[in-house]
Parts: C-alpha cells; sequence; structure tokens
C-alpha cells in the first residue's frame, strides 16, 4: 500500500480540484506537488486527511506523474481502495481531465 503523511500532503502539496465519487459520500482531492517545475507529479487523496493528526499516514488513491506529456499512474486506484474497483476507469478519467486543466493554466501562466 502506497502512504503519504498527512504533514507531507499539507505542506508540500496544493489542491488542484475534487470530485465526488458515485455511490460514496466522500470527496477525492488531485493536488500538485509543489517543489515540481517539470515533470509534474499529483498526489490523488481522500479529503477526509484533515481530521487527522499531521504524524499519522494516509492511503493515496493514486499518484500520477506527467513526463513528456503523458501521463503514468504510479499505483492504480483500485490496488489502493479495493472498494473503489468498479469506478476505476471514472476515477481515471477525471483526474486526467483536473491534470489536463492544470497543465493548461500553467502552460497560459507561463506565455
Amino acid at each position: 500500500m502506497y502512504t503519504r503523511t498527512v504533514q507531507s500532503i499539507m505542506s508540500r502539496t496544493k489542491k488542484v480540484d475534487a470530485f465526488y465519487l458515485p455511490g460514496f459520500a466522500r470527496e477525492v482531492e488531485v493536488r500538485s506537488l509543489n517543489m515540481r517545475k517539470h515533470n509534474s507529479r499529483y498526489i490523488v487523496v481522500l479529503n477526509d486527511f484533515h481530521d487527522k493528526k499531521a504524524w499519522e499516514e494516509i492511503l493515496v488513491v493514486t499518484e500520477v506523474s506527467l513526463k513528456h506529456n503523458k501521463l503514468r499512474y504510479v499505483t492504480s486506484p483500485a490496488s489502493q481502495h479495493p472498494e473503489f474497483a468498479a469506478l476505476e476507469s471514472y476515477i481515471k478519467q477525471k483526474i486526467d481531465s483536473i491534470v489536463e486543466q492544470d497543465q493548461q493554466y500553467l502552460q497560459a501562466m507561463t506565455a
């Protein structure tokens, strides 16, 4: 299982966007690593980490890297959270869309 500490999520990432999972009362946040200028990396987590202590580890939904304009999933959402297996394609579509919009925004800001 792939985990991150709450402190790492809060201090090293920023929220890009979020979406809800159908059938679950949980919000999923797509967060970008602050320090990355090239080869962007996104950490996707359930938003319930805000209620935890800084040192606690949370199970990420997935991590995504963007290199040469191609998204690569470091982990599968279904392997991290088996209860999301039926929604894996939906989750990936939402993440892909959010990352694409974020990259367009970043390109517009540097142009």
